[in-house]
C-alpha cells in the first residue's frame, strides 16, 4: 500500500511524503511516482503501522536521495537489532508503543520530560522536555492514514 499526503509527525511536518506501507512496493513504481510528483520531498517507510521494512528497497531509494528524505518509522526494540550499516543512511522516527503513555496528561505535558538512555550507562543519554513534543490528533486518523491522503495502489 502506498499514499500520498502531508507529514502530520515529526521534524518534517508539513512535507509532501511518499508513504510505504508494504514491503512488496517496487522501485520503478516509487521512481514513478517521485517523477510524476516533483512536490514530493520525503518517502516513509514504515507508515501506517507497517512492521516489516524492504531494506533493499530503501537502499535502492538512494539513488533519489538528490530529491528527497529518506525516512524509516521502526519500533524502538527492533532498531535495536538493526544493522548499524542502515543506520547511517536513513532518518528515523523511532516509535515507542506502549500502554501506559495513555497516563500522560498531555494538558500538563510541561510537568513530564522522557529521558533515552543506553543500559550500559556508557553510550548516551538524552532528555527532553515532553512539552517540545509536537501534539498530533489522532481523531484525524482513517483506518491506517490521515485524512486527505491519497491512496495510489
Amino acid at each position: 500500500m502506498m499514499w500520498i499526503g502531508i507529514e502530520k509527525e515529526g521534524k518534517y511536518k508539513s512535507y509532501k511524503t511518499l508513504f510505504i506501507a508494504s514491503p512488496d512496493v517496487t522501485f520503478d513504481k516509487i521512481e514513478k511516482i517521485v517523477q510524476q510528483h516533483k512536490d514530493i520531498k520525503q518517502i516513509y517507510f514504515g507508515a501506517g503501522l507497517c512492521s516489516e521494512i524492504n531494506w533493499n528497497l530503501a537502499h535502492q531509494c538512494k539513488k533519489l536521495h538528490n530529491y528527497v528524505i529518506i525516512t524509516i518509522e521502526m519500533e524502538l526494540s527492533k532498531f535495536c537489532k538493526l544493522d548499524k550499516a542502515n543506520s547511517k543512511f536513513f532518518n528515523f522516527m523511532l516509535t515507542i508503543n506502549n500502554k501506559c503513555l495513555e497516563n500522560l496528561n498531555y494538558k500538563q505535558k510541561y510537568r513530564y520530560q522522557l529521558k533515552l538512555q543506553s543500559l550500559d550507562r556508557k553510550k548516551v543519554i538524552m532528555t527532553s522536555p515532553l512539552e517540545r513534543f509536537s501534539f498530533v490528533d489522532v481523531k484525524l486518523f482513517k483506518k491506517k492514514n490521515y485524512h486527505g491522503d491519497v491512496i495510489i495502489e
